[in-house]
This record gives C-alpha cells, sequence and structure tokens, in this order.
C-alpha cells in the first residue's frame, strides 16, 4: 500500500462568553450523577441521550454555535452537525487512556476547568507528543481518528466537554 501525507486541521478557540457561564456549566455539571467510568472520575458518557442535560443546552447556545458557525466558513462547509457532547471530570491521578472517536469528522475538547496545563490532552501522531498550547476557556478541535488522551491529572479536579462534530458539504 502506498501511503501519501496530507495536511489536516488542529484548531483552537477561545471561547468568547467562557467566564460569563463557567460556573453555570460547573453547576449544573455537578448536579448530574456521580458516575464513574473507567479511569475517569465522573461523566455522563453512559447515560442514555434521551435523558435531558441542562449544560448541553446552555453550551450549544452560549459556547458551541459561534464556533461552529466560524468553523464551518474555515472548512468551507455548508453545515455542521454535532454528534454527541459529554463532559468528563478528573480528579488527581485519575486519566483516559489513548483513544480515538469514530463515526465524526472531528472531535473537540472544550476546557471548561484546567488548574494545570500540564493536565492539557495529550494528541498523538505517528508515534509522537504534538506540541501545543490551550488553556482553560478554549476548545481543541482535531480529526476524530487522532490517537489522544487525558494524562494522569495533576490537579485537585478538571473537567472537559467532549463533543463529536461534522462538517457537510452539500
Amino acid at each position: 500500500m502506498k501511503s501519501i501525507d496530507i495536511r489536516s486541521q488542529f484548531l483552537i478557540y477561545t471561547a468568547p462568553k467562557h467566564k460569563k457561564y463557567k460556573d453555570k456549566l460547573l453547576h449544573s455539571i455537578d448536579e448530574s450523577p456521580n458516575i464513574a467510568f473507567n479511569d475517569i472520575t465522573k461523566t455522563d458518557w453512559t447515560i442514555p441521550p434521551s435523558i435531558t442535560r441542562e449544560y448541553q443546552m446552555l453550551l450549544r447556545r452560549q459556547i458551541l454555535n459561534p464556533m461552529m458557525f466560524e468553523q464551518v466558513e474555515y472548512f468551507k462547509a455548508d453545515n455542521f452537525t454535532i454528534n454527541t457532547i459529554w463532559f468528563q471530570q478528573y480528579t488527581a491521578n485519575s486519566f483516559h487512556k489513548f483513544h480515538t472517536h469514530p463515526n465524526c469528522n472531528y472531535t473537540n475538547v472544550y476546557f471548561l476547568e484546567l488548574p494545570n496545563k500540564e493536565d492539557r490532552t495529550q494528541i498523538m501522531v505517528d508515534g509522537k507528543l504534538i506540541e501545543y498550547e490551550a488553556e482553560e476557556g478554549q476548545i481543541v478541535t482535531f480529526p476524530g481518528h487522532v490517537l489522544h488522551a487525558a494524562p494522569k491529572t495533576k490537579s485537585k479536579r478538571k473537567t472537559v466537554i467532549s463533543f463529536n462534530t461534522n462538517f457537510l458539504h452539500v
């Protein structure tokens, strides 16, 4: 098989309304059931999608929609879909092993609560960690097939909201 390297996008978006909505989003997440998954302290990943999550509605309206319309323009797409949204909270020494996200163009990680930059998502391409700068209030977007992980958390608590997206070209 012949392989040809192609360029792919890795985007970092700063959510302009992060400070305004951070506490409301965290409060809504704090009200969620305490469900652990593997080595993740708390997540709603396993809760059926039919159950309403207040933080998702606020997140879509105030944070995601402006970002997604900006990305639609960037990718010269006609529209977008958000397949799934879920949160993950990590406490000291919790982590998420390297994995990918199937059935999406891109995966996104919103650093809702990131007291220590060393706790940001690790991204690996061709066996090498990609160096990047991101901080609380930013959303990183990268292809869903790219390996990524949450390293062992050094902070007291880190909260991310992840979501998978597709861009439509009609």
